[in-house]
Parts: C-alpha cells; sequence; structure tokens
C-alpha cells in the first residue's frame, strides 16, 4: 500500500463529524478542526487542527503535546514548526492525567481552500481490521464489498456500513474513495475484486522509452518496449498490467504475454511525475567488482601503456595477449596467451581488465556482438506463467 494525499472537494468529512465540529484525516488519524484560542483540559487522546497564524502555546501535566510532528510537552513556546497545506497545525494531546492542559491562541484564517485528505491507496483484493478512522483509495474494479461492526463505510459519498453490496457508486475522476471509521477493535472490511484498471477510451498513448510524463493528467501509456523500471512521485494512482506501483520505484514490473505494458497514470498536482526507464542489457558503462567497465563491440584491439577497463558481448571466436603485466577475463587470469575458450559470461558479458607492461603491450577479442533477441520473449514466457499459476 502507498500513501498519498489528495484534494477532496467532493467527498467533505464534516458530513461524517460526531460534533460540531469538522474534521481532517491526515497521517491516519482523524483531527477535530478548532478555532484559537481555545483549551483543553482532563483525561483521553484528544487530535485537533488549527488554521491560521499561532501566538503561543502552552502545556503541562502532559504524557506528549506535539504539533505538525515536533513536541512540545510541558513548555509554553511562540516559535511554531512549519505550517501544512498553508496554514495548517495538528495537534495531537496526549495526557497523563485528569490534571493535564493545553492552550492554544492565535489568529483563524480557513481560507486554504480544499481540505487536503490522507489516503492510502490499496491492492484489490484487500481486507482491513480493526479500530481506526482513515481513507483508503484504489483506481482498480471493485467487485463485492462487505463490512461489520463499523460505525461508518463510505465509497465516494455512498453509505455501504456493515452491509455486502456488489453494485459500486460512480468512479470520482476514474478513484473510488472508501472512508472507514469504527471505534471497535474488531471492526472489518473486506473488498473482493483486482487491480485491474479500466482503460479511458482514446486516451491509450503509444510512447517509447525512455519516457517521462509531469504534472495533471489522466492516461494509459502503451509501451511495446523492455521496461527496466518505472517510478513516480506525488501522483494519484500508477498501475502497470494490474500492479499497483504508486509513488514508489520498481523493476519488477510484470509484461503481458504479448509483450505489452499498460500504464495507467493519474496525477492532480502540479508536482505529479512519471518516469520510464528503457531495459538497456548492454549499457554503456556496467560496474563489475567495484570497478566501471566501458562497453566496446568486437573485433577489438588495445595496445601501449595504458590501463583499460572494458567489456564485450555476443559470440567470442578467440583473444591474445603479450606483453601484459596482467589480463583477465571475468577475474580469470589469461595474461600474455592466446585462446578460443571463454569463461563463464556474466549476463552475457566479458569483462576485460588489460594492465598493460609497457607501450609494446598488446590485447586482441575477436567475433560477434549481439542481442539475444530470445531474452525478452522468455522473459515473456516466464512472467505469463507466474501470472497465470502454470508451471
Amino acid at each position: 500500500m502507498s500513501k498519498r494525499k489528495i484534494n477532496l472537494f467532493i467527498v467533505l468529512l464534516s458530513l461524517f463529524a460526531v460534533s460540531a465540529y469538522a474534521s481532517i484525516i491526515y497521517n491516519g488519524n482523524e483531527y477535530t478542526e478548532k478555532d484559537m484560542p481555545f483549551s483543553q483540559d482532563g483525561s483521553g487522546m484528544q487530535y485537533f487542527v488549527v488554521s491560521g497564524t499561532i501566538n503561543n502555546v502552552n502545556s503541562w501535566n502532559m504524557r506528549s503535546l506535539n504539533i505538525n510532528g515536533v513536541s512540545y510537552t510541558n513548555t509554553w513556546s511562540s516559535t511554531m514548526p512549519d505550517a501544512v497545506d498553508g496554514n495548517k497545525y495538528f495537534i495531537i494531546y496526549n495526557p497523563k492525567n485528569r490534571h493535564s492542559h493545553f492552550e492554544i491562541s492565535g489568529t483563524n484564517d480557513w481560507s486554504g481552500g480544499t481540505t487536503t485528505i490522507d489516503t492510502t491507496e490499496i491492492d484489490i483484493p484487500f481486507t482491513y481490521d480493526g479500530e481506526a478512522r482513515t481513507y483508503f483509495s484504489t483506481a482498480g474494479t471493485i467487485n463485492i464489498v462487505s463490512s461489520w461492526s463499523l460505525d461508518t463505510l463510505l465509497i465516494n459519498g455512498v453509505d455501504y456500513t456493515n452491509s455486502w453490496s456488489d453494485v459500486m457508486p460512480e468512479r470520482i475522476n476514474g478513484m473510488y474513495y472508501i472512508y472507514y471509521r469504527s471505534e471497535l477493535d474488531y471492526g472489518h472490511l473486506e473488498i473482493d475484486g483486482n487491480n485491474t484498471v479500466p482503460l479511458p477510451e482514446a486516451d491509450t498513448v503509444s510512447i517509447s522509452l525512455p519516457y517521462s510524463f509531469d504534472g495533471v493528467g489522466h492516461h494509459v501509456f502503451l509501451i511495446t518496449e523492455e521496461v527496466e523500471s518505472i517510478s513516480s512521485w506525488e501522483t494519484d494512482s500508477v498501475n502497470v498490467n494490474g500492479l499497483v506501483i504508486t509513488n514508489q520505484t520498481r523493476s519488477d514490473i510484470p509484461v503481458l504475454p504479448d509483450g505489452k505494458y499498460y500504464i495507467y497514470y493519474k496525477g492532480t498536482q502540479g508536482g505529479s511525475h512519471l518516469e520510464i526507464a528503457k531495459y538497456e542489457p548492454y549499457p554503456d558503462v556496467v560496474s563489475y567488482n567495484g570497478q566501471d567497465y566501458n562497453k566496446v563491440t568486437m573485433p577489438f584491439t588495445v595496445s601501449g601503456s595504458t590501463p583499460q577497463y572494458v567489456y564485450v558481448y555476443g559470440s567470442v571466436d578467440n583473444f591474445y595477449s603479450s606483453g601484459v603485466t596482467s589480463l583477465e577475463i571475468n577475474g580469470v587470469n589469461y595474461t600474455n596467451q592466446s585462446s578460443s575458450t571463454m569463461p563463464s559470461s556474466v549476463d552475457g558479458k566479458y569483462f576485460i581488465k588489460y594492465i598493460p607492461k609497457n607501450r609494446n603491450s598488446y590485447f586482441e577479442i575477436n567475433g560477434s556482438g549481439f542481442e539475444p533477441v530470445y531474452v525478452l520473449n522468455i522473459k515473456i514466457f516466464l512472467q505469463s506463467a507466474l501470472l497465470s499459476g502454470t508451471q
């Protein structure tokens, strides 16, 4: 599961509040909105959020008092941490006993616009148990939802509390937003379905690698080249062939049997970012045993007194060295030898360490470089077998 923040202008958490105050979910906790000045006394953990400019805070007899993750336990202060979303301060009041006290003064400003709400993107099928007030989200397909011992379960604002249903509401910008609230440790939620994302019509774009996308967008990208890795940040959802990889860097990317990748992207922030790296079996530089080796093609010769670290790939016919201090191929000593027998390759590569004795030193290697096309086909076959559960 990945955590992210979204701007929800349709589902207002104030509709779910159990008091006269509205609430905001932040970092998995529900915070009650409060106007300054205000004070809190007595036992019982509380979560508050204020918005505006804080003049000062004071507390005593507290077990802990945190504001935006910074401790203000049993102290007076007029210095505040950085605000969240421009002007919000999230306060965790954790009292020691009934004599605990907290007070805050300042100027209120709730003009920050749309409330930012923490959500956790989930893989489907999904289950959740216990006491919590939190949001989940998915761009996948929900077939059935069931729950019991909950106070509230909403999906895109529709009530599914303590019920079973196979009828889902309309998506909100391609997503399901799930609000879960239980005051009992045996509250339970089950969601059946999969991570398949319905492809938007007329918006599947074929791209070539490497590729990157920034900012707001709702797209499906089609790739037929082999993917090395996919990275994203500040996105709402990134899903490739049914694998949720939102705001992660992943290289274990499943490929469909026909060699295609369908990448679902949803970003609602200016800083949303996606980048896709192309798999290069033989890049220009490869690190081997702590040393960088430059790619060269066969036939290849080198002479003179400058050490060389190179690698070749493909089918080697023969090689020869003379007048060298050391000549190693994949760590095997071939100093001043002629041979047509190669050591075992390292991922199809032969790493050559040429240490000359003088300007008369010489090395040559003959053969043909090729990129084995069958490697991708084998990878596709194996991944298809794993996805289908066949041997």
